[in-house]
């Protein structure tokens, strides 16, 4: 038996008889005595402590072991607790049936047969363990029971609300048997599809799908029955649906298979998406709008930087020829002042590329090693005079610790800190300005503008970094500008991972910073110290060269040959491309100048053309060709180089510029040999 503690209690007015039935029963093992003297404390007794068998004396003064057996049967919490009299006289058979009508189960006369009693005694004990047990056994049974009906109500329940989120979900759900037959159709289904539940039920899938679509459809069904799974089970499928009405329309659907009873199931979700192929239809529309749109710009611009440098080209050009020339004091100012306003025009060309270039995201970051020392100290060195000429003071304040070659963008770089201190000694009367590039963090280094004057107020801070934006109408006609320079240069450095902030306040001045990441650059990637440009020029003297000069203007083909007059090159001119290709395969050239935009044949086809025809005739060596261009787009530059352009130079170009490029791709005996 198990370890359980069975509770006695004895019931007897004589102390005597207690003491020997707690003798004969002190060595069970697990039994607890409980004892009482009269039938009033043995009821007090039962209700205050657990008692699983009395032992009851009959003959006791006052209440009896007759009435006390009785009033225990008689109450709900003690009527089952087994009652054994103990009597010391034997009396007629109607004396035992008078006990056993009152609840005892059994009798034992005094003495008491101390082994018959132990065996009672244990019976009982068995009997209320199994009981116990049992009660254990059914209590166990009632919860699980209890459990499971409450798991079947949830189940119902959940089966319940699952059915009618199912009915009424937006999107088709639909389940078919093994003959393809609709046993399932929500509301979504009945919306999409057009056919009500009644009718659709029972009958073939086939109904849902387009004719031509039928022979697809029944081998995919017949080869999921066949093989007992969905391949890419996971995936969603594009199909085409039929609706009630005739109409097919574009649908997206899920399928899962399952086996039950050895019959096979399907279910599928299906989506209308005739809505979003609309929208996807209107989207590619308005995309091929956009791009037509972005190419016509970028034509536009294209054409417009030509048609603008192209005379440009020649004013300023011209200027520089003049400026070689004996002039008085009053032409050298004409000549000056053309030549400023010619580089002003120029400079709000390229803002204007620029800000397209990047709004378009066409304009690519370098990644290269470059000399920061020699760029702070060429910028700082660029506005010396500048800031001398309106008396203020124009200094450098760089970190000791800031590295010298770097890895990153120096012409962008260069380009936000002429913007910045061109705008700072512009609006700046009196006092100072300041550059300053101090090392931050690991790699990061804050560069900033600060200066003395006017400051900005703080509701037009944001206003001034909007293109064609300045501080005040009142900027524009005082100090000129297009008021693009911040808005590049925000977008310049955004481009580089940083952002520029501004300080300022009305009359104490204004400070534009930023922070780029530019690492150190590797040891091996550092160019070598080059040689001055003097020794470059001289290093060899000046040959006779043959040169072709490709243009369609009259007065660039002018220009190049006053460029080159007295240097003793030989140029042979050509209108367009296709005079230029038959005057090469005429002559062997040292170096072809060509327009880009030309009639007849373009300096793309021109230069192509060239290098196909030196292939032909198995040249050791090429013409280096330099393409004259006034886009100055990335990709016009990528396609010179395609078509085997060696160099580009955009217009306006520069007579010193280039003298010094004919003379690097010629010397050292790089020419057309044939």
């Amino acid at each position: 038996m198990s370890a359980f503690n069975f509770h006695i209690l004895v019931v007897d007015d004589t102390t005597a008889n207690r003491y020997t039935m707690k003798a004969i029963l002190g060595g069970l093992e697990h039994v607890v005595i409980l004892e009482a003297n009269s039938g009033e404390q043995a009821l007090a007794l039962t209700i205050e402590q657990q008692v699983d068998l009395i032992l009851l004396d009959i003959q006791m003064p006052g209440m009896d072991g007759f009435e006390t057996a009785h009033l225990l049967k008689m109450s709900a919490s003690t009527r089952d607790i087994p009652i054994i009299f103990i009597t010391a006289i034997y009396r007629s058979e109607h004396f035992y049936k008078q006990g056993y009508q009152v609840g005892a189960v059994d009798y034992l006369t005094k003495p008491v047969d101390e082994n018959l009693l132990l065996n009672r005694i244990l019976s009982y004990m068995r009997l209320l363990q199994r009981e116990k047990s049992l009660q254990r056994t059914m209590a166990e049974l009632q919860r699980k029971e209890h459990a499971l009906q409450t798991a079947h109500d949830e189940i119902a329940e959940t089966l319940r609300e699952r059915t009618v989120a199912l009915d009424r979900a937006s999107d088709a759900i639909i389940s078919a048997d093994q003959q393809g037959h609709v046993i399932f159709w929500n509301h979504g289904a009945e919306r999409i599809f057009g056919y009500p539940k009644q009718t659709i039920l029972h009958t073939p899938l086939l109904r849902l799908i387009p004719d031509q679509l039928h022979e697809t459809f029944l081998s995919h069904f017949s080869e999921v029955i066949a093989s007992g799974e969905i391949k890419n089970s996971d995936s969603i499928y594009e199909f085409s649906g039929l609706r009630a009405n005739g109409e097919v329309f574009p649908i997206e659907v899920s399928v899962s298979y399952w086996q039950g009873a050895e019959r096979h199931f399907f279910s599928a979700v299906v989506r209308d998406i005739s809505q979003r192929k609309q929208l996807e239809t209107q989207l590619r529309h308005a995309q091929q709008i956009s791009e037509s749109a972005n190419r016509a710009k970028s034509t536009f611009l294209a054409t417009m930087s030509h048609e603008i440098r192209t005379p440009l080209n020649t004013i300023l050009g011209m200027g520089q020829l003049l400026e070689e020339t004996d002039l008085t004091e009053m032409q050298h100012w004409c000549v000056n002042i053309l030549g400023n306003s010619g580089r002003a025009l120029l400079t709000l060309i390229n803002d204007i590329l620029d800000l397209s270039k990047i709004e378009e995201g066409h304009l690519s970051l370098e990644h290269t090693p470059f000399d920061l020392h020699q760029l702070l100290q060429e910028v700082e060195e660029l506005f010396t005079f500048s800031a001398l000429a309106k008396g203020i003071t124009l200094r450098g304040h760089f970190s000791e610790s800031l590295p010298q070659w770097v890895m990153g963008d120096p012409t962008r770089l260069r380009q936000v800190l002429l913007n910045l201190l061109g705008n700072a000694i512009k609006f700046t009367k009196q006092g100072f300005v300041e550059l300053s590039a101090q090392t931050m963090a690991e790699d990061e280094i804050c560069f900033s503008v600060f200066d003395s004057g006017p400051g900005i107020a703080k509701e037009r801070q944001q206003e001034i970094f909007l293109p064609f934006t300045q501080a005040d109408s009142s900027t524009t006609r005082k100090y000129g500008g297009s008021g693009l320079g911040l808005t590049i240069s925000r977008r310049l450095v955004k481009l580089m991972h940083g952002q520029i902030q501004l300080e300022s306040r009305l009359g104490k001045g204004s400070r534009f910073y930023f922070s780029l990441n530019l690492p150190q650059a590797p040891t091996e990637r550092i160019p070598p110290p080059s040689l001055p440009a003097t020794t470059v020029v001289h290093s060899s003297p000046q040959r006779a060269l043959t040169i072709l000069v490709a243009d369609d203007s009259d007065d660039n083909r002018i220009l190049i040959e006053a460029f080159l007059k007295k240097s003793p090159y030989k140029l042979v001119m050509a209108s367009n491309g296709l005079e230029a290709l038959e005057e090469f395969k005429k002559q062997p050239f040292d170096l072809v100048l060509t327009d880009i935009q030309m009639p007849i044949m373009d300096g793309y086809e021109a230069i192509r053309q060239i290098r196909q025809w030196e292939s032909s005739q198995k040249m050791t060596t090429r013409t280096p060709i330099i393409a004259l261009t006034a886009h100055v787009m990335k990709e016009e530059a990528e396609q010179i180089e395609q078509a085997g352009g060696d160099l580009h130079l955009s217009k306006p170009i520069q007579k010193k510029r280039l003298l010094e490029v004919i003379q690097t791709l010629t010397h050292d005996n790089r020419l057309s040999v044939r």
